[in-house]
């Protein structure tokens, strides 16, 4: 472990935090659970990657929230796949904003569709922040926790991580497994 921590920390140190928080911003789900398995190596602060996930996590929403009130019908137009999804979710923000406002990152491709309809339907600024504040700290815990354990049943499985081509292998298999389930959910909910 210590020549894995010795291998990395100074690249870690200078822009580690920083990687988490721009990656929350466009891939959250990889992005969190590598914050999660980083912090259980004791590469990256827990703490602190909590804190700058969840802000991270927060100001992306915000972008798109903000996206969606000022250039929705221009980023929809755009994107054709995003226009389909935009119809139902107005039909969920409709009847339910304020639990959407809070869960939208625990919702499959609700991190983008949702902040930008909300945000093109008028949905109150101050509130969706104070909202998504909170279900932005929930899932970057529960992210952050996960890889952790991860990260637990890696090293119980495969023994020790030692080598930093071990950790580079273990974060490509993770992005995959992620990307791979996103597909998966993705064809489900395009069939159904």
């Amino acid at each position: 472990m210590n020549h894995l921590i010795g291998g990395i920390t100074p690249l870690v140190a200078h822009y580690g935090l920083l990687i988490v928080f721009f990656g929350v911003i466009f891939e959250g789900t990889a992005m969190i659970l590598i914050t999660g398995f980083l912090c259980y190596l004791g590469v990256l602060p827990i703490k602190e990657a909590l804190i700058v996930a969840t802000i991270g996590a927060v100001i992306g929403d915000q972008l798109w929230y903000l996206g969606g009130k000022f250039y929705a019908d221009k980023l929809l137009n755009k994107f054709p796949k995003l226009k389909e999804q935009s119809k139902k979710a107005l039909n969920l923000i409709a009847k339910k904003a304020d639990i959407i406002a809070v869960t939208a990152r625990f919702i499959y491709s609700g991190g983008i569709i949702f902040p930008l309809m909300l945000g093109a339907s008028n949905y109150p600024h101050k509130k969706y922040l104070i909202l998504d504040l909170i279900g932005d700290t929930i899932w970057a815990s529960i992210g952050i926790t996960l890889g952790y354990f991860l990260g637990n049943r890696i090293e119980n499985a495969f023994g020790k991580i030692e080598r930093v081509e071990q950790l580079i292998f273990i974060v490509i298999v993770i992005i995959i497994i992620v990307k791979f389930l996103k597909n998966i959910l993705n064809k489900h909910h395009t069939s159904n």
